[in-house]
């Protein structure tokens, strides 16, 4: 997948790095960070294709908004501190809205392209077992789906 850059935006104790095919989350340095007890040190990288749900909380002016990435095997039991969170104050809502926008078009995409090639998949199993395909065709054709 295309590992382009697209944008960046600083959240309360990380910023956001949005690429094509992933996020990045990284711990923004400061003179504290060093004191920090934070379950995110460095970088976490999330591929759009291992997300599974999003959650989503606006900011106000005395709660800290959230973005946070629930992925297979994951447990989050702090929306805010979670090493799959990111976290915003209220000057920053309405980009944090349109990062989520982005990121939750990116994961229906990449759903709609494993669906569609389960899909392929399944046709050509059919086509192999009617006997309209040989076995090296039908692997053949595999193999172009799977980018192999």
């Amino acid at each position: 997948m295309d590992n382009t850059f697209v944008k960046s935006l600083k959240g309360n104790d990380r910023t956001m790095f949005i690429y094509e095919n992933k996020i990045k989350l990284v711990k923004n340095k400061s003179a504290f960070s060093f004191m920090s007890s934070s379950l995110i040190d460095g970088e976490k990288e999330i591929y759009y294709s291992d997300i599974i749900a999003v959650k989503f909380k606006s900011a106000s002016k005395i709660s800290l908004g959230f973005i946070q990435f629930e992925l297979p095997g994951s447990v989050n039991f702090d929306n805010y501190s979670s090493e799959n969170s990111w976290t915003f104050k209220c000057s920053i809502n309405k980009e944090a809205k349109d990062v989520l926008d982005y990121i939750k078009t990116k994961i229906d995409s990449c759903k709609d392209l494993n669906n569609s090639v389960f899909s392929d998949i399944m046709n050509l199993k059919f086509e192999f077992l009617s006997g309209n395909i040989s076995k090296d065709e039908f692997h053949s054709e595999i193999d172009k789906l799977l980018n192999v």
